[in-house]
């Protein structure tokens, strides 16, 4: 299962879609370690060489977080996070929740760039697997 992800990663990774997908994960794992007051009030906004970017609600917040700082860092290691930075804003309620129910269906029609096909077709030999990935390719296109 390890070696698969590494394989998704490399695909993520030649597609340019990396930063995108690490601070995605990054997100989730917050919302996983953080509890409500945190959580409701902050925002990962990127993550760059190491560093994690987070919008904060208030100074409060911020001196909070300052407090577990090494603790979140420590277990943010595995995503590569060496640091954290943070930032004063407004912390929008959009960011907080997805609204699942709100899903626009991709049309089957949107192409997916042949070389692009030809990498996933040569990384991934599972054919369940390959399908998965193309369909969300095809999703990042139709959005984007």
């Amino acid at each position: 299962m390890r070696i698969l992800l590494y394989e998704i990663e490399d695909i993520i990774k030649d597609m340019g879609l990396f930063n995108d997908y690490s601070i995605e994960r990054l997100r989730n794992k917050i919302n996983i370690l953080l509890k409500e007051p945190l959580r409701e009030n902050i925002y990962p906004l990127f993550f760059k060489e190491g560093q994690l970017f987070l919008l904060v609600n208030s100074r409060d917040v911020m001196y909070m977080l300052n407090s577990i700082k090494e603790e979140i860092i420590e277990k943010l290691k595995e995503f590569g996070v060496t640091s954290i930075r943070f930032k004063i804003g407004k912390v929008k309620k959009t960011y907080k929740k997805i609204n699942i129910n709100n899903k626009k269906k991709v049309n089957s029609n949107v192409e997916i760039p042949p070389e692009l096909l030809l990498l996933v077709n040569s990384k991934i030999k599972d054919k369940d697997l390959k399908n998965s990935i193309l369909n969300a390719i095809k999703s990042w296109n139709f959005y984007h």
